[in-house]
């Protein structure tokens, strides 16, 4: 049963573990804490705390309700010493300052009283202690996914002058053997959630809010993908690490010898800048899983060089290593049968060295094997960086006319179930090209007919017709602001929506850099016209009736 606060002690008490060092305290005279009092709050600096007494005790604690900020002092407490507050009926040891129901702590200060004083010690706990609290909610949060406190414990660490990134890396640590295939979109958003955060000048308390939702929406969407699953426990052996070896484990989808070649690299110190070119040529290897195999190599590279951490490069690399062993081969399927001798052809010369730029006219509505063709025949006479940027400009220019009949048609066939996303991967893919094979320009051919393959396959669902004046940009940086405030809020209830919205932004404002004026236009319209178009996340009819379609052949 629940008591009023009228009553609390009869008797002062003492504590043989109250601090006598020197600290900060504030001192209570006991006449002022009666029975006509039902609680007592005091202001230490900022502080609010809240002096209530059960059972003959005194406690101290934060009279801010933990999750929304209620006053603990409208609460209620029962003879066990569990404090309610009214608002949300969330629960705390008194004794402790434990949330009784796996929500956030409240600060709790040890009182001592002495001589007819309530000697309240305000000093708090060492930094260390503070992090080490805060993190263990944090890991409460991070396992129950729970958004709010997720932000809530960020922004504390960042209050105590501690610096959150710290939270990552453990998010990262715990959720690296918890994906059945390897690294997922939330780590590849990872990467760029974080430069948007290493791009805030921390010392700017008005940018605190965009450092807190940077944080909290990577580490949630990490979270998000990690909740789903069990662990899966990685191989603990370890073999000299062998490139040759390495790559060619991956291509026979040998994950023990792969893994185990990793735990090599990792035991000899080896960086992720040390195996970035290896995991380059394994995810360029095929025309992989869509495009998924190089992104993710390229973001994993990014984030690596973000974080500085190898304990964070240890389980980038295993991950990643994961999902080159259970990729897609797309090249395997009668689509893009054409891709292999395409590249076996490309190999036979050198690309040219004319450096004006490609016309695009030529390229325009190609399927795969025309556009395969038609990097075949210009690399006899252009620059790989010139092929590129025209490539670029045409994924582009698929994004503008998406038609979106493809979208919204519940009568497809699962052959042309293709939305936004197909679009948004053809250039995100080519921002991992440019990347990468500027660094080791031996796989400019593959990336290139990559790219080619992206256009052909998405060239059939455009529409030449499509209003394309609506959506031109014709000022890229006040553009760059207004897409930026819209991924600070988004309002997507599902994380890889707001993901894909963010790794396409970055990656079309990172190729921005590199074109002209008008070129960025182009590019920037294309995606305005994303932005500005509906995102259908669930596709309910078409699913019904492809799964009619499919079981009822058994029939």
């Amino acid at each position: 049963m629940f008591r009023n606060w009228q009553g609390f002690f009869k008797i002062p008490l003492s504590s043989n573990d109250f601090r006598e060092a020197v600290v900060k305290e504030y001192i209570v005279e006991m006449e002022k804490f009666n029975d006509k009092n039902k609680n007592m709050v005091f202001k230490a600096g900022k502080k609010q705390i809240l002096l209530i007494g059960v059972n003959d005790r005194i406690f101290a604690l934060d009279n801010r309700c933990p999750h929304e900020g209620y006053p603990l002092s409208e609460g209620g407490v029962n003879e066990s010493c569990v404090l309610t507050c009214n608002w949300h009926n969330w629960k705390f040891d008194l004794e402790t300052g434990e949330c009784t129901l796996g929500g956030d702590n409240v600060v709790t200060y040890p009182v001592q009283v002495v001589k007819d004083k309530i000697h309240v010690d305000i000093s708090g706990p060492s930094k260390d202690n503070v992090r080490d609290s805060i993190l263990k909610g944090f890991q409460v949060a991070f396992e129950k996914r729970q958004y709010g406190r997720l932000a809530r414990e960020i922004t504390r660490l960042d209050f105590n002058e501690i610096d959150p990134i710290c939270a990552l890396k453990k998010a990262i640590f715990w959720s690296y053997d918890k994906f059945e295939y390897g690294m997922t979109h939330a780590y590849a958003a990872c990467a760029d959630w974080v430069s948007l955060y290493m791009e805030v000048d921390p010392s700017e308390a008005k940018e605190r809010e965009k450092r807190i939702v940077y944080l909290t929406e990577t580490i949630d969407h990490i979270a998000y993908d990690a909740l789903r699953h069990k662990e899966y426990p990685f191989h603990d052996e370890e073999i000299t690490f062998n490139e040759g070896q390495f790559i060619n484990a991956i291509e026979k989808e040998d994950e023990k010898t792969a893994i185990s070649l990793i735990n090599g690299a990792i035991k000899k110190g080896l960086t992720f800048k040390d195996l970035e070119k290896t995991f380059t040529e394994a995810a360029l290897a095929h025309y992989n899983d869509f495009g998924h195999s190089l992104i993710y190599v390229y973001k994993a590279s990014t984030l690596s060089s973000s974080l500085k951490d190898p304990e964070v490069d240890a389980c980038l690399f295993k991950a990643l290593t994961r999902s080159l062993i259970n990729t897609t081969r797309e090249d395997l399927i009668p689509e893009f049968n054409d891709y292999q001798p395409a590249l076996l052809e490309l190999n036979k010369h050198s690309f040219g060295k004319k450096e004006e730029e490609v016309s695009f006219t030529s390229l325009k509505g190609q399927r795969v094997k025309g556009a395969l063709n038609w990097v075949l025949e210009n690399s006899k006479v252009y620059s790989e960086e010139k092929l590129y940027r025209c490539l670029l400009l045409a994924q582009a220019h698929n994004m503008m006319t998406y038609d979106l009949k493809f979208q919204d048609a519940t009568n497809n066939p699962v052959t042309q179930n293709v939305g936004w996303l197909d679009f948004t991967h053809a250039l995100t893919f080519s921002n991992a090209v440019r990347a990468l094979c500027s660094k080791y320009p031996e796989f400019w051919g593959r990336g290139l007919l990559q790219m080619a393959c992206f256009y052909g396959r998405n060239t059939f669902f455009t529409d030449s017709s499509t209003d394309q004046l609506s959506f031109q940009v014709k000022d890229p940086q006040t553009f760059e602001g207004e897409v930026l405030n819209k991924i600070i809020d988004h309002g997507m209830a599902l994380p890889i929506y707001s993901a894909h919205l963010l790794k396409t932004s970055k990656a079309i404002f990172e190729e921005g850099r590199f074109l002209s004026e008008k070129n960025k236009c182009e590019l920037y319209s294309s995606l305005n016209r994303f932005l500005s178009s509906p995102l259908k996340a669930k596709h309910v009819r078409r699913l019904a009736k492809q799964a009619i379609n499919l079981v009822s052949k058994d029939f």
